[in-house]
């Protein structure tokens, strides 16, 4: 009777002694999912975080880069501009003019006047790429640049457009110098004839 007393007692001992480890598992279980419950909700702010840094520099390099494609309107307004287009209206109006020059004053021949004709029509060709530039540059969402980088190249522009009008002139200058010279040419040689009686 003790013995299986003894025996009793003893079970309920070592189930008393599971149910006391299996509560402190489940203890240690629960302290466990709070700390995961607190990291898992510390990675998710951290990643809300680190998403909304992201978020926020993407607004940010997409801030920049629209910036750049919007134009300051002090270049719009920048003095070499409006030079550049009078320079061009001034170089166009001098290649037609000494073109129509060239024409009617019959001083050249054919393969002259197209020579002339290619010379006026390479300098237009490259005033109209010139001022293509121009209007990308100080046009909205044509460029991404920054506006010391847009002046400089209005700058560069505008010595090119100066460089075609100096060598319009002077190409102009002397091709009707040549036609005003041969024009003397031939009208000297009139008058010699006329003056040694000679009809032809």
């Amino acid at each position: 009777m003790i013995s299986n007393f003894v025996t009793a007692q003893g079970i309920f001992n070592q189930k008393g002694s599971q149910l006391k480890r299996l509560a402190e598992q489940v203890a240690a279980l629960q302290a466990y999912m709070g700390v995961l419950n607190k990291g898992y909700k510390i990675a998710k702010e951290g990643l809300k975080t680190i998403n909304d840094f992201k978020s926020g520099e993407y607004n940010l390099h997409n801030i920049f880069f629209t910036s750049l494609k919007t134009v300051n309107p002090k270049i719009k307004k920048y003095v070499k501009v409006a030079e550049i287009i009078t320079i061009q209206v001034e170089l166009l109006n001098n290649c037609k003019k000494t073109y129509e020059q060239v024409k009617s004053s019959h001083q050249f021949a054919v393969n002259e006047e197209v020579y002339i004709g290619q010379v006026f029509d390479k300098v237009i060709s490259d005033c109209e790429a010139a001022i293509d530039d121009l209007i990308a540059l100080t046009t909205d969402s044509s460029l991404e640049m920054k506006d010391d980088e847009r002046i400089e190249h209005i700058d560069q522009i505008y010595l090119d457009m100066q460089d075609m009008n100096v060598f319009c002139k002077s190409f102009s200058s002397e091709t009707l110098v040549l036609g005003a010279s041969r024009m003397d040419e031939e009208t000297q040689v009139k008058s010699l004839k006329n003056w040694i009686g000679v009809q032809k």
